[in-house]
């Protein structure tokens, strides 16, 4: 496969088919989907791939965010809904051999299946072989609900994990 950074562009994908193949989603910020988000009818496939330092927005990007509480790493404003990662809207995921790493949001701080949003209906199905999620945080916040240091998985949403591992995570919750 080929090899792909993204390094300061996130991505937003849709009714449509993708694989990826080797990438790096490193230091991307967005409200919700900090490196990327996966919606529609889709699927989407991710091997041998890496989901880190996303999900921390800065001043600069003239974002406003309510306010953090129990922030890592010194971060004051971060992404909603999938630090890394958001898949909503009836969209597949398939991952193999895909870290997840030291990611933010107040939800879901490495990957958000399902979103609390309302607007955007239907959930999102991943099955993981060989998934590393590690030292990923969820934040505290009064204004919106947090939870799952490593993904938040939403009631019309699934997860099957096969050979992954699970570790070093942080919520406050």
């Amino acid at each position: 496969g080929s090899s792909a950074g993204l390094a300061a562009l996130g991505v937003s994908l849709g009714a449509a088919a993708a694989r990826f193949e080797d990438l790096v989603v490193h230091g991307n910020a967005a409200p919700r989907g900090g490196g990327m988000s996966v919606a529609g009818v889709m699927e989407a496939w991710f091997t041998n791939s890496t989901f880190e330092y996303n999900g921390r927005l800065s001043a600069d990007l003239g974002l406003t965010i309510a306010e953090t509480k129990n922030v890592r790493d010194g971060a004051e404003s971060v992404t909603l809904e999938g630090g890394a990662l958001l898949c909503f809207g009836g969209a597949s995921l398939r991952l193999s051999d895909v870290r997840f790493s030291a990611n933010l949001a107040k939800l879901g701080g490495g990957l958000s299946l399902g979103t609390l949003t309302g607007a955007d209906s239907g959930g999102c199905s991943m099955g993981a072989d060989s998934m590393q999620c590690y030292a990923n945080s969820a934040v505290e916040s009064e204004a919106w609900p947090c939870g799952g240091g490593c993904a938040y998985v939403g009631a019309t949403s699934s997860l099957q994990l096969h050979n992954s591992s699970i570790y070093a995570n942080q919520a406050p919750r």
